[in-house]
């Protein structure tokens, strides 16, 4: 069972190293604004949406699309589908986190976490993030809730939760084991652990 009162699951367990001021701000300035709210990739099924400011969320991107002409940064959270080194436009990282419907192992809850603080670190320095998995939904939407709620944002897990079905639809971040982290961290903060 995963607690989030246990130290050695705190967010802070792992520091991500942010990008310096100049490659943020030339990454900025070379990207082209998303003209709405949601984006179609060359190909089907896939879409992105934002959630809120500069975080987006969505299924998995095509390596042949060049996001970084939209996008600074990139959370792929689906293993079996979406392979780093394929996005050479844009700042990766890889959250290894499973959907299958089976409780959360410790390790998949310290990488949404350790991703999310990322996340949370790139909103910080008003960059672009697009966070992805298979179909846009759960894993994605796992790191995105996180970072809704202990980012810039300040969203409690309710609001994170509506935000990202008000994005991505009302299937977004059904999981229940993900929903339960998320509710999990609600408490933990309203209590101060």
């Amino acid at each position: 069972m995963l607690s989030l009162g246990d130290p050695s699951w705190a967010f802070h367990e792992r520091i991500p190293v942010s990008m310096d001021c100049d490659t943020a701000q030339a990454m900025k300035k070379f990207r082209e604004p998303p003209r709405e709210a949601r984006l179609t990739y060359p190909v089907v099924p896939a879409t992105m949406s934002q959630v809120h400011g500069n975080l987006w969320m969505g299924g998995w991107p095509p390596p042949s699309w060049k996001l970084g002409r939209h996008f600074d940064c990139l959370v792929l959270c689906a293993l079996e589908y979406q392979i780093p080194g394929c996005f050479r436009d844009i700042q990766v990282i890889q959250a290894k986190l499973n959907d299958n419907g089976t409780p959360m192992r410790r390790e998949e809850a310290f990488e949404a976490t350790r991703a999310a603080k990322q996340v949370i670190q790139w909103l910080k320095q008003d960059l672009r993030v697009l966070v992805t998995c298979f179909a846009g939904r759960n894993r994605s939407g796992l790191v995105c809730g996180l970072a809704l709620c202990r980012g810039p944002a300040a969203m409690n897990p309710a609001q994170a939760i509506r935000s990202i079905r008000a994005a991505r639809g009302e299937a977004a971040l059904s999981n229940p084991w993900f929903l339960k982290l998320l509710m999990d961290l609600g408490q933990a903060e309203h209590s101060g652990t």
